[in-house]
């Protein structure tokens, strides 16, 4: 809080009571013969000077429960010294007696009148109005409202102030608009220092005050969704994908977002937009878009951004992403399209006559490419076998399935003839369809066809059965937004 720190030993400052006395009595001649020792006291006429020392020399002598009356002759002339030493000649000087006061003070909250304790009694009971104390009060005052929680309309020796400088943890609450407790952990969080000054949490405005409205403006997960009109699961989404950030990320504090970020967002997705004062009955808003393309709301998002939809529009709602139109075709064909480069899991299955935990390890161990990519029709990620490795397998292996196919006979007895003849498959696990190697089952005397042949076999009938590669249509759905349009 401080930036400077004064240390005053009241012991040392004691034993030098002599050479104090000393110089108080030569300061005293001075003013009284009418010259100007040029110290800060000068300002103020010598009672009051000599009043203010007395008070300020028994806070630093004895305490700031010192009273002034319980003292005797003798203690208040070593007050009048030792504060007289301390106040030196300058404002700095003073200012740092002013500080050392508040910081030997042992009150359990941060309190300017009872740390100042005979200085603040004395100059509560004098005219605030009057001349002859108009520059003590205001450098007191100005003190007080720097460096203590003083609320704005409260006064100290009559001096108010239209800002406040200092905050306490509720009144900061209070003042802000934001619950006590989570005030509390966000400054904590923020490492803001809970002062210097007795206990409690106090922070000046001027520094912090800036952080903490920001955080009082931010708006909880929930809340941003809301603002932008679309539900928790795709307002998750858009934070992963980064489109939106939050303001703050602490520790112990739950997301929140400003909603500058969420006007920047919405106003980059409706860059492009012509506002309309009627939507056309077949366009859809953002939210029913994600749900007829099969779209998630972050690509949607960028897609509607980027300026490639040529219908965007929106109305003069305030509804976020819900008050955003477009044409479900013209965003359809703008969407990008995968081409079908390889087959499905389920469909590797039913060609090679395997099981699941073995396409799963002829994956993991290279002998077929595996990528993933968003199927066309409904456009979720899906893993696809290429079809360049499927055809080097199958000219290099063949499965007990696709032997028994060619065979025309069940597999147990092929498996039993094949046991008989000392072959072994690769895959021994018995969780795994067997394989074999092609060259032992040709050296065999089985009637099976080349790879080449049983691949382009295998490729016919998925083509005729399973297969196709040009872009599917758009399906239609009702409205699923809940809007009327």
């Amino acid at each position: 809080m401080f930036d400077h720190k004064a240390s005053y030993d009241p012991k040392s400052l004691h034993e030098a009571k002599d050479g104090a006395c000393l110089e108080i009595e030569n300061y005293i001649i001075q003013r009284l013969e009418g010259a100007v020792p040029n110290r800060w006291i000068d300002q103020l006429d010598l009672d009051v000077a000599l009043k203010f020392l007395r008070a300020t020399g028994a806070v630093l002598e004895h305490g700031s429960d010192a009273r002034l009356s319980r003292l005797s002759d003798d203690e208040l002339a070593i007050c009048e010294e030792v504060a007289f030493d301390a106040a030196g000649r300058s404002a700095a000087d003073l200012y740092d007696l002013l500080e050392e006061i508040a910081v030997r003070s042992e009150t359990g909250r941060r309190n300017f009148h009872k740390d100042f304790g005979a200085i603040s009694a004395w100059l509560s009971r004098v005219d605030h109005r009057s001349p002859r104390l108009a520059v003590l009060l205001d450098t007191l005052s100005a003190f007080a409202f720097a460096h203590y929680p003083i609320p704005v309309d409260k006064a100290v020796f009559g001096r108010k102030r239209t800002a406040r400088k200092i905050h306490r943890l509720f009144s900061a609450a209070r003042e802000f608009s934001v619950d006590s407790p989570r005030l509390k952990r966000f400054l904590r969080a923020n490492d803001l220092p809970q002062g210097s000054i007795g206990k409690g949490m106090v922070f000046p405005i001027d520094r912090y005050g800036s952080e903490i409205q920001r955080f009082a403006e931010c708006l909880s997960a929930k809340e941003a969704a809301a603002r932008l009109g679309i539900g928790y699961d795709a307002f998750k989404r858009l934070h992963r994908s980064k489109k939106l950030r939050p303001q703050f990320e602490l520790p112990g504090i739950a997301h929140c977002y400003h909603p500058s970020d969420i006007l920047e967002l919405l106003n980059q997705t409706k860059r492009h937009a012509k506002t309309v004062s009627g939507i056309p009955s077949n366009y859809e808003d953002l939210l029913a878009l994600c749900i007829r393309t099969k779209c998630p709301i972050e690509e949607l998002q960028a897609l509607v951004a980027s300026g490639k939809i040529q219908s965007l529009c929106s109305d003069a709602s305030d509804r976020g992403f819900r008050s955003i139109f477009a044409d479900p075709e013209e965003v359809w064909e703008a969407l990008p399209f995968d081409p079908w480069t390889g087959i499905t899991k389920t469909e590797l299955k039913a060609l090679l006559r395997i099981n699941d935990s073995t396409v799963k390890l002829l994956v993991e161990e290279g002998f077929l490419e595996m990528k993933t990519i968003k199927r066309s029709r409904h456009r979720r990620a899906i893993g696809m076998v290429g079809i360049g490795s499927l055809k080097q397998f199958v000219q290099s292996y063949v499965t007990l399935g696709l032997i028994a196919a060619d065979e025309g006979v069940q597999g147990q007895a092929i498996y039993a003839k094949l046991r008989g003849l000392d072959l072994i498959p690769f895959t021994q696990s018995p969780k795994y369809s067997l394989i074999y190697h092609r060259s032992d089952i040709a050296d065999c005397g089985f009637r099976v066809r080349s790879g080449n042949q049983q691949f382009e076999a295998m490729m016919t009938r998925l083509d005729n059965e399973l297969r196709t590669t040009s872009r599917p249509q758009l399906l239609t759905q009702p409205n699923l937004s809940g809007e009327r349009r």
